[in-house]
């Protein structure tokens, strides 16, 4: 059996495909500077927030929503 991530071949896990392969790391970069730039703005997620939304903040309600779609399709 091989437990190797597909993308850079170290030891997978679910932790280790969601946030720390360098991999997931850069596309998650990407799609937030891409969001960003589309909806002129410049929110920084935690990781946490990244990937299961963020609930509460002083970001616009609309970019927030716009946000959690993004990132729930990211996932």
């Amino acid at each position: 059996m091989d437990d190797g991530c597909l993308y850079c071949g170290d030891k997978d896990s679910i932790e280790h495909s969601l946030i720390e392969c360098v991999f997931t790391k850069l596309f998650t970069q990407n799609v937030l500077d891409w969001f960003n730039q589309v909806n002129g703005c410049l929110i920084s997620p935690t990781t946490e927030e990244t990937l299961f939304g963020i609930t509460a903040s002083s970001l616009n309600t609309i970019i927030i929503r716009k946000f959690n779609y993004t990132a729930l399709s990211m996932r």
